[in-house]
């Protein structure tokens, strides 16, 4: 067991320390607690302190790791890694580092007129590439540097490996079902007017959906017997994120999805997918993302598969994708895990996989316990309060 601990003048990291702890102890593969307060500490614990920590108790293991939670770092080579860090009196300061590039803040210093039309940053104008050191696993390097500070002070412990030995990397397979029908007024009316500005690919939709309408063919975008053909031979499942539709608590937004899932197609669909192992999630209305419309969403989709929903992914391109942070609380409270679908320039694939659905706990609770991991269609890492 790790015991993070973090020190008075180190709290005015709030929130971003603790998440960031968070993202550090579930790539250190080994069972840990975040705590505020250090009674809490056994006698006997390996102790990695976010700054000074003053007298340590007789016993413990303790590792220091200085801490400013500032932006400003930089690329820092140690133990034949690239780091992602600040140089600091006290050593290295990896944790600021990692808080950067979860919360990405390394970005910030990319100029609003470098974003191109679609609010991405282009690759040669990203910090990491500048500094070359985009393709480098930047936060498992600095996990790594943590380990070996650990194993310095005599902390080994066995890894744990939610998906086994045989493999460094895990495919998160799920679908966000936006429009999956071509067969509609909507869908061929969409088509024809990006078709008539010169959008080939929508021209190329709206031939294929009046051809095979007319020859009564079943519709090209319904494909989910298709899917869970593939996904049943693959030996593998996945998340299919609905749009729920809207009701008292949520009004509709125009750019919400336009389909409908209490039609009896769809219906029938929701059930086939859920009986086949599948797991359905929340496609959020826009403007469903607060307490009363995730639990709204939560009940209809529950209510039609039987099932315990507890996904959920927002339409960022729909919104202010450079606000994410603000629309997992409501969804954690009622105990659904908010994915985040990125759409900004990544290169760090295994870092921006494994941080999708982790985040301490929205309680006051001084202390967060990594219980068990499990294998589901994204990585999903479940935690519980241990002690207030």
């Amino acid at each position: 067991m790790i015991h993070f601990f973090i020190s008075a003048q180190s709290e005015v990291g709030g929130r971003s320390l603790e998440h960031t702890l968070f993202e550090v102890g579930v790539r250190l593969g080994s069972p840990f607690i975040i705590h505020k307060n250090r009674s809490h500490i056994p006698c006997d614990a390996s102790v990695v302190s976010i700054g000074k920590l003053g007298q340590a108790a007789l016993g413990w293991r303790l590792l220091e790791l200085p801490d400013a939670l500032d932006s400003g770092c930089e690329q820092v080579c140690a133990d034949g890694l690239d780091l992602w860090a600040r140089r600091e009196d006290e050593g290295i300061d990896v944790i600021s580092g990692c808080a950067e590039l979860i919360g990405f803040r390394h970005e910030k210093s990319v100029a609003p007129r470098d974003f191109d039309a679609f609010g991405r940053i282009p690759s040669s104008k990203h910090p990491l590439v500048q500094a070359g050191v985009a393709t480098r696993p930047l936060i498992e390097n600095n996990v790594k540097y943590i380990e070996n500070r650990l194993a310095e002070i005599g902390h080994r412990y066995e890894r744990i490996y939610p998906w086994g030995k045989s493999g460094k990397y895990v495919a998160c397979l799920s679908h966000d079902v936006d429009g999956p029908q071509l067969h509609t007024l909507f869908a061929l009316s969409r088509s024809l007017i990006y078709a008539l500005r010169g959008d080939r690919y929508e021209r190329e939709s709206l031939e294929l959906g009046v051809i095979t309408q007319l020859l009564r063919r079943p519709d090209p975008y319904w494909n989910f017997e298709h899917w869970l053909r593939l996904e049943r031979f693959l030996g593998i499942s996945s998340t299919y994120f609905f749009y729920p539709g809207c009701g008292p608590e949520v009004k509709r937004h125009p750019r919400d999805p336009r389909y409908s899932i209490h039609t009896p197609l769809f219906t029938k669909t929701l059930k086939r997918i859920s009986d086949s192992g599948n797991e359905i999630g929340i496609h959020n209305p826009i403007q469903g993302h607060h307490r009363e419309g995730y639990r709204e969403a939560t009940d209809r989709l529950g209510d039609m598969t039987g099932a315990i929903v507890r996904g959920c992914r927002a339409h960022y391109w729909a919104i202010d994708w450079k606000i994410r942070t603000h629309l997992g609380g409501p969804c954690r409270k009622l105990g659904c895990s908010m994915t985040r679908a990125l759409t900004r320039f990544r290169l760090d694939i295994e870092a921006a996989a494994c941080r999708r659905s982790l985040h301490p706990s929205d309680g006051e609770s001084s202390t967060l316990h990594l219980s068990s991991c499990r294998q589901a269609s994204w990585m999903h890492t479940r935690y519980r309060e241990i002690e207030r």
